[in-house]
């Protein structure tokens, strides 16, 4: 009875596409977690049932989603439901799906663990209890005890420690009440967040530098702020990440921390500590300085905030324009997709960009234009509502009604008449350039003004009779560099190291100085400090790699040059070796053309791999760590292997990209094994990829139903994936002695509709190994083939 009802479905099911086939089991892999496949009709109650089993604490911690009819093609925001995906028949796929997991006709529930495979079956909906228990039996692991299981092998891998919190802290969250606007009793405080201050008060009593928690969220309050247990382990602890700020005050993760740990700590006044902190703002109207921020814009955001609810408007002052002065909030917790090679392939990406509600109107403009207004600034207020005239119009009517809340109505009547608003003039000196944009003048201006520091763009450029200076075409082009009033400080027409050292003169005395000049007299001023050096050795890389050109880029600076461009830097970056926590969370140096040309920065080099390579053994997948060794190993010049690195590394058991490490390392690794002829390497990372590019990028529905739009956008994709990964595949096959297996790849990939547009590469390949009649049979598909 079982192999006829097999025979069934078999029949069933291969009489669907092929297409289909890999679109449902695509449809139940996109999700990397354990599943519950709910087949045929369940009432509305016994989903509701199913949801409370799959959060409560016996079965939380395994993640679960609820995959059912009602959610194909509808992404439902409750976490504990997933969606295969659009166009997909839930009919059909529930035919497929039991013929593919030798399921019973009866059964009406399936689970499947992280891999998809079978874990059990039911009929009714069971007991959370009886059900956890049967998945330990079964040995099926949660989150938990996965990543506590790496980390007693792994103590030291900061990944997994951070996965780790924000897994005990993601019970918490789940267990608290909701609406909760006091704090908790000390039984609930024990039961609910017992487990994670525990956690917190370990990793912090041990080696935690270099740590990611980036658990603050500027536009929400932390529900820690009711626990007494949070509190006081915060209380305990918050003066390490404030010693840890002041001696690298610009990185994003400590911040975050402390934003964090502040926020939920109510009786903390932050002001003490900020105090302390020297603020980094080389932000100037005209510039396109890398500018150094301390603290950054999602920590004002919320300071500003906190600064309103205490009234306390001079200390909302300091931190109002910082906010302000970022067009995104970026939400750096990284996440990616799988890697393919070549473009148009899946990346791995880091820090979406994200606005906060209202931002930065209401989180920062208003509450600064309110500030200036309390304190009897209103020239200073009109000023501001310039700028929000000129860059957020639909800002204006909430300044006018704010102005009014103030009592101030006669100003709320000439701001709506545009009375008494300044003219958008610039703050600091700026470029007039006369010159016919694009040309050989324009160009070598911007050369001109990317070697000064700060790094000044033109607000005013014109080509045209008609000028303010009464400048004519005929006579030439030139530049002038004008006050903020509109004074000529100085012009010229050349671009000579004379003129650039004069501009460079002026700009300072003006008082406008860059990040190099800002760092340098922060440690006259104050000393030592480890993060300032490593910042400002940073800048210097960063300048002199756009300043220093050279035909030759093989010949090494003499050492008079060296020592004059990179001295400096080299001295700086060999004190931050002693302070190796530094080299994490770094963002990504240029190209190291120029810096490899210096004999001081290639006896550094060494050195530094060695700790870079010491840090992601701890953050295997830091995208800033790897930027930095490839920068080093550019200017070692060694042709030092990224194999042997990328195969040591072990990645936490909880990463959402599988252990892969950022796209662009992965194509640099794939190239090294293809260039050192390791075909089974290369064959590994294709046939992944392969697999899950064809799979993925099938979701559409069949040729007949697509308008002329989506079949060019799939023959596109086919072309990409063919040239990318199709060809390459079958070549490292070929090579690898494997001629059935390329065979396959070829013949799977036109029944699936793809096409190549060259296959000349593995046809001259196939006929080089004898392989010639599965040459001929590719050759006699090329006229079919070509798009």
């Amino acid at each position: 009875m079982l192999k006829s009802l097999l025979l069934f479905w078999s029949v069933i099911v291969f009489s669907l596409p092929l297409l289909s086939q890999r679109d449902f089991m695509q449809g139940i892999s996109r999700h990397r977690g354990h599943k519950i496949v709910l087949l045929g009709k369940w009432s509305q109650e016994d989903k509701v049932r199913w949801k409370q089993i799959v959060d409560s604490s016996d079965i939380f911690d395994f993640r679960f989603v609820l995959v059912d009819g009602t959610n194909i093609g509808n992404r439902v925001n409750d976490g504990s439901h997933y969606s295969l995906n659009f166009g997909i028949n839930f009919g059909a796929f529930e035919r497929w799906f039991i013929q593919q997991y030798g399921i019973s006709g009866s059964a009406r529930w399936v689970a499947l663990d992280l891999e998809n495979k079978l874990i059990a079956t039911g009929l009714q909906v069971p007991d959370g209890k009886e059900f956890g228990l049967m998945l330990a039996q079964r040995g099926i692991k949660g989150a938990l005890a996965q990543v506590r299981n790496f980390l007693s092998e792994n103590p030291c891998h900061l990944e997994a420690t951070g996965d780790l919190l924000t897994e005990v802290r993601r019970r918490s969250l789940h267990l608290m009440p909701p609406d909760t606007d006091k704090d908790l009793d000390e039984e609930a405080d024990l039961h609910i967040w017992g487990s994670f201050a525990s956690e917190i008060d370990r990793v912090f009593n041990g080696e935690w530098e270099g740590l990611n928690l980036y658990f603050f969220k500027a536009d929400s309050e932390m529900s820690e702020r009711f626990s007494p247990l949070m509190k006081n382990v915060f209380r305990k602890h918050l003066p390490k990440i404030e010693s840890a700020i002041r001696l690298d005050p610009f990185k994003q993760a400590l911040w975050d921390t402390w934003g964090w740990m502040s926020q939920s700590t109510p009786d903390y006044y932050w002001k003490t500590f900020i105090d302390t902190i020297e603020k980094f703002h080389p932000r100037y109207e005209n510039t396109v300085e890398d500018a150094l921020l301390s603290p950054p814009a999602n920590i004002c955001v919320w300071l500003v905030a906190d600064c309103k609810k205490r009234g306390d408007w001079e200390t909302l002052l300091k931190f109002a324009e910082m906010a302000e002065n970022f067009g995104l909030v970026y939400d750096p917790v990284d996440f990616g997709t799988d890697w393919s090679p070549g473009p148009g392939g899946k990346g791995r990406f880091s820090g979406r960009a994200t606005l906060i509600d209202g931002y930065p109107v209401k989180t920062a403009i208003l509450p600064h234009l309110e500030a200036l207004l309390r304190l009897g600034r209103v020239d200073e207020a009109s000023n501001l509502y310039g700028r929000i005239l000129r860059r957020y119009n639909w800002g204006l009517p909430l300044a006018i009604a704010l102005v009014r809340s103030i009592g101030m109505e006669d100003l709320a009547q000439r701001w709506e008449l545009e009375e008494g608003i300044p003219v958008n003039n610039p703050i600091t000196p700026y470029f007039y350039v006369f010159a016919k944009p694009l040309a050989d003048f324009d160009r070598q201006f911007n050369g001109f003004v990317r070697r000064l520091s700060p790094n000044m763009l033109p607000s005013s450029r014109v080509w045209s009779n008609d000028n303010r200076f009464d400048w004519k075409m005929e006579e030439g082009e030139r530049w002038a560099l004008l006050t903020p009033e509109g004074k000529i400080l100085i012009e010229g027409s050349e671009f000579s190291d004379t003129n650039l050292a004069a501009v460079q003169e002026i700009i300072w005395s003006q008082g406008v100085f860059g990040s190099i000049e800002t760092l340098r007299k922060h440690l006259v001023s104050d000393g030592s400090n480890p993060g300032i050096e490593l910042a400002l050795a940073r800048q210097i890389i960063s300048q002199n790699n756009s300043r220093v050109t050279s035909p030759d880029t093989d010949q090494l600076l003499d050492d008079e040059q060296d020592l004059f461009l990179w001295g400096e830097a080299f001295l700086l970056l060999r004190r931050v070796l002693n302070s190796p926590h530094l080299l994490t969370n770094l963002v990504s140096f240029n190209d190291a053309q120029a810096v490899k040309k210096s004999r001081l920065m290639k006896l550094l080099a060494g050195s530094y791999l060695a700790s870079v390579e010491s840090a992601l053994e701890r953050q295997p997948t830091a995208n800033g760590l790897w930027y930095e060794w490839i920068f080093w190993r550019d200017v070692e010049g060694a042709e030092r292997s990224l194999v042997p690195l990328i195969e040591r590394l072990k990645y936490s058991p909880l990463s959402p990209l599988k252990g892969m490490v950022p796209g662009f390392v992965m194509t640099k690794y794939y190239e090294e094994c293809r260039q050192k002829e390791d075909w089974p390497k290369v064959i590994k990372l294709l046939k992944s990829a392969w697999d899950r590019e064809l799979a993925w990028n099938n979701f559409r529905p069949s040729e007949d139903e697509e308008g002329p739009v989506a079949k060019e956008q799939r023959q596109m994709y086919f072309a990409r994936a063919g040239g990318n990964l199709g060809i390459p595949l079958i070549e490292a096959y070929l090579h690898n002695n494997n001629p059935n297996l390329a065979s396959e790849i070829f013949d799977v990939y036109i029944e699936s509709g793809g096409k190549f547009t060259d296959i000349s590469k593995i046809v001259e390949l196939a006929k080089e190994k004898g392989y010639e009649s599965l040459a001929r049979k590719w050759e006699e598909k090329i006229p079919t083939l070509t798009l």
